[in-house]
């Protein structure tokens, strides 16, 4: 869930009003039933168990910086807004206003930045998307990944380690792209999102619900697999950890 942007890559700003943060941000491990769930400025490691309600936290909830050592004095020490893992194994995108880094989850380095996103991904020069990224998730799809700002979204091939990036979808409204999200809290954007370990499924998130789709890449033959559902019902493992107030 992003913030206005900015070109700050260090140091935290002076406390704003914020509401109750549910899920900001999370990602998914490369072929497990684990995440991260990211609110306001904690995070926490759960297993999700895929299509049962026995999801458990592996580690957390925690500040961002004990987890990650090396993001302590960026700018993504308060918050994260959106993420989506690479194809390459343990690395993931996180994104912050209009800045982004490539992280090892695993080890916790930074591997490359902070920078500004259309440094990292020029085809998103000149888009709603350079300043800042709301929710993302993996495709099942080499490379790809959508990502969403307010009622947009887009599909990008991130070409990791490249600076060959091309959108694949260009940015158009969530309804156009996924058509089984119409008339539900979806359709105005997403908080959150990341994909499931079961083929063409992702989890997405908007204040305190959530829902599970098949997202069904290069069709618009996605479908909600469960209706609209509040968090602390299908994620039993973040109840009492959110809402977080500021």
């Amino acid at each position: 869930m992003a913030l206005p942007p900015t070109s700050e890559y260090h140091g935290v700003s002076s406390a704003i009003c914020q509401p109750a943060s549910y899920v900001d941000c999370a990602f998914n491990f490369n072929n497990k039933e684990e995440a991260f769930i990211f609110t306001a400025d904690q995070c926490l490691q759960i297993n999700y168990a895929h299509g049962r309600t026995k999801d458990f936290i592996i580690k957390g909830p925690m500040s961002i910086a004990d987890l990650f050592p090396s993001l302590k004095y960026l700018i993504f020490a308060t918050g994260i807004d959106a993420a989506f893992t690479s194809s390459v194994e343990n690395e993931v995108y996180i994104f912050r206003r209009n800045i982004y880094a490539l992280l090892n989850f695993v080890s916790g380095d930074i591997i490359v930045g902070p920078k500004e996103i259309t440094d990292g991904f020029p085809s998103l020069k000149n888009t709603i998307f350079q300043h800042g990224i709301d929710a993302a998730f993996a495709s099942s799809r080499h490379n790809e990944a959508y990502i969403f700002k307010g009622d947009q979204y887009a599909l990008i091939n991130f070409a990791p380690g490249t600076m060959d990036d091309y959108l694949v979808n260009p940015p158009k409204k969530i309804t156009l792209g996924f058509p089984s999200l119409k008339g539900t809290v979806y359709q105005d954007g997403l908080d959150a999102a990341f994909q499931a370990k079961a083929t063409n499924e992702a989890y997405i998130f908007k204040g305190n619900t959530y829902a599970l789709i098949n997202y069904a890449p290069g069709t618009t033959d996605d479908h909600i697999i469960n209706m609209v559902t509040p968090i602390s019902d299908g994620f039993h493992s973040l109840k009492g950890i959110i809402p977080r107030y500021p």
